[in-house]
């Protein structure tokens, strides 16, 4: 059965087809009594998904995020962007003040493990260049450790 209505609020059904609320302007399409097989193109000005009663307006490719809004969803390539963005501050590292690999801690002034054991790295390592910012107590240090351990 087709009817339509206008209630006093102004809001506008077309039986269960079709309603229109007047204050918000939000349009209600039931898609069980249209085909919408062939469609190639719709617009619309915002659909509501769910109770939540957030309106999703349009999807971005906005790799900034730069809208800051609750109605426009980012695509997957744009959110991808972004992440990349943020964690490799623009380039190709990520700056982090520490973390732990494995059992050991690389912090910004140690090198440590987490389970308290001593931290064996069986290669050479080369500190070199103005960057590695270390002095004299490294040496120090390494010869006071080597005085307990000797398999070091």
């Amino acid at each position: 059965m087709f009817y339509t209505s206008t209630d006093q609020s102004g809001n506008f059904r077309t039986g269960e087809l079709f309603a229109v609320e007047q204050a918000t302007g939000i349009v209600t399409i039931s898609a069980d009594f249209f085909d919408l097989s062939g469609l190639t193109e719709l617009r619309l000005g915002g659909i509501r998904v769910g109770g939540s009663g957030v309106i999703i307006r349009e999807f971005s490719t906005d790799p900034l995020f730069t809208e800051d809004s609750n109605n426009i969803i980012p695509t997957q390539r744009s959110i991808a962007a972004y992440l990349a963005n943020r964690l490799s501050i623009g380039g190709s590292e990520l700056a982090t003040e520490s973390f732990i690999a494995g059992n050991v801690l690389v912090g910004p002034a140690l090198i440590n493990n987490v389970l308290s054991t001593a931290v064996r790295i069986p290669k050479v390592a080369k500190f070199e260049g103005d960057k590695a910012q270390i002095d004299g107590s490294i040496l120090a240090q390494t010869m006071f450790h080597r005085s307990f351990d000797n398999e070091f």
